[in-house]
């Protein structure tokens, strides 16, 4: 699987709004209603592409997600879930 780099910054958006800027080996924690939202990712200052790769989730009460940034087979930023 590619490597990000060290020196990429990942920005992250739930329901399109802005939530976190994480730099290497950082981490974001939150809390997301029961339901349907997105989660989008977007690699920085050298992005492969301007648009933020999405995600659909659907939040079920009580569970607990885990997502790691990586390099998708394309080069570009994907999460990869652990639940």
């Amino acid at each position: 699987m590619p490597n990000l780099g060290f020196n990429v910054i990942v920005r992250l958006w739930i329901d399109g709004q802005p939530a976190a800027t994480l730099g290497y080996g950082h981490t974001y924690h939150g809390f997301l209603t029961p339901g349907r939202h997105v989660l989008a990712v977007l690699a920085t200052p050298r992005s492969r592409s301007p648009i933020p790769w999405e995600m659909p989730l659907n939040v079920q009460s009580g569970q607990t997600y885990i997502f790691t940034a990586t390099g998708g087979s394309s080069g570009d930023l994907v999460l990869a879930s652990g639940f």
